[in-house]
């Protein structure tokens, strides 16, 4: 009888200690998982790259699935002060500047284009002539931008000025508009009514 009870005895301890094992060993994962919770570097969603804007100046032209007669030209803006005046040309006043292609792009397009590209040239220069002939009309000068000169620059009538790269637009074909007080922005199209009263307040 008292080997039975001595049995007994050990049995609930041997019971006792396996609840206890098993509360500690839970109590022991519990810790380990919050540690591991606690260790877990806070890390910042990621971080979409944003694609190098490839875009061509023509390409601008077509926004949101509408064509735009002018376009702004911020994406050629450079921020550092051009201190070579052989690389720039200065504007002050109101006034329209042309810009023509570079002429690596000139050639590429010429030689895909073949006989075609006559009739894109004549067609450029006309809607142009007619352009700055209307601007002329409204006392607004035109002048022209050399590629052999990087930058352009547009000094405005709060002294700020506004520079472009004109490597950063080098299939750019059209007429810079500049109005004095805003930054200019370009014109591509076959009327330039819209622009007069947008731009020139005219």
């Amino acid at each position: 009888m008292r080997n039975l009870s001595i049995i007994l005895a050990l049995l609930v301890l041997i019971s006792c200690n396996s609840k206890t094992e098993k509360k500690e060993s839970d109590l022991t994962k519990a810790k380990s998982e919050e540690v591991k919770e606690i260790e877990k570097p806070n890390t910042p969603p990621e971080t979409e790259q944003i694609e190098d804007d490839t875009l061509s100046v023509q390409d601008r032209r077509l926004a949101d699935g509408k064509f735009h007669s002018h376009i702004k030209l911020e994406f050629a803006q450079v921020f550092t002060e051009v201190t070579e005046l052989n690389q720039i040309s200065i504007f002050d006043t109101v006034c329209a500047v042309a810009v023509i292609p570079d002429t690596t792009w000139i050639n590429k397009q010429q030689y895909e284009m073949g006989d075609d590209w006559n009739e894109v040239v004549s067609d450029n220069q006309y809607y142009e002539y007619l352009a700055r002939e209307t601007l002329d009309n409204h006392n607004i000068q035109s002048f022209f931008a050399p590629r052999e000169k990087q930058y352009v620059k547009f000094i405005k009538s709060d002294n700020t000025s506004f520079i472009l790269d004109l490597t950063k637009m080098e299939d750019a074909w059209g007429l810079i508009l500049f109005n004095g007080k805003d930054n200019p922005v370009l014109w591509s199209s076959t009327d330039i009514d819209s622009e007069l009263k947008e731009i020139y307040k005219k």
